[in-house]
């Protein structure tokens, strides 16, 4: 099953901004620097002062999700082969649905050159704090995109998608499964420093 985890919710623009220089420039395996694309809705490519001028231009009732989004290694990114971009705006298009009045906002980067997960970090934009059903919605989105996209690729390659009975016991669990994600925030933004929650590494890196 897919992971969907937010390490913070907050309203504090500076560390919205941090967040944002983390998912862009998170260094890769031994150091080596790196600009990864940053994306949202539509449009490829998206450039950091365009985020940040979303971020400064959000009305104040709008919160700033910090919000990785990984599929399974196992069972679903089974050759890190799936289109995460795909996968992430379906699991978008999930949330916007809470919000029908609202719009919401991301911008995202693929991070895959450091870590044997291939996942998502990115930064939400949000009129209120997201509870324990809606993250258990987006959960079910992304698995279901990842499943769907696995199943395509592996008749696209002539692989079998047959379950045997213990993956299908375990299929089956996983889509029933609501396990709440804990969301933690820190008190002290000034002393803030990103940290990856697939990694579970910190970076100093600033742009």
């Amino acid at each position: 099953m897919a992971v969907v985890r937010i390490t913070y919710q907050h309203k504090n623009r500076s560390r919205a901004k941090a967040n944002i220089r983390y998912i862009m420039h998170r260094r890769e395996e031994k150091g080596k620097k790196i600009t990864r694309e940053l994306f949202g809705w539509e449009e490829e490519g998206k450039r950091k002062i365009e985020a940040y001028e979303a971020i400064d231009k959000a009305g104040k009732k709008y919160r700033f999700l910090h919000m990785t989004i990984s599929p399974d290694p196992k069972q679903e990114d089974t050759r890190r082969d799936l289109d995460l971009k795909e996968m992430i705006r379906k699991t978008m298009l999930t949330l916007q649905g809470q919000f029908t009045d609202e719009d919401i906002y991301f911008f995202a980067s693929v991070h895959e050159g450091h870590t044997d997960k291939r996942h998502v970090n990115m930064l939400v934009l949000v009129p209120k704090r997201l509870n324990r059903e809606q993250l258990a919605l987006l959960r079910q989105s992304a698995t279901d995109n990842a499943k769907a996209q696995r199943e395509r690729l592996d008749q696209d390659l002539g692989v079998s998608t047959e379950k045997s009975p213990v993956q299908a016991r375990m299929w089956n669990a996983s889509r029933g499964a609501a396990c709440p994600e804990q969301v933690s925030a820190r008190a002290d933004a000034g002393s803030w420093d990103p940290l990856c929650p697939v990694c579970l590494t910190r970076t100093t890196d600033k742009g």
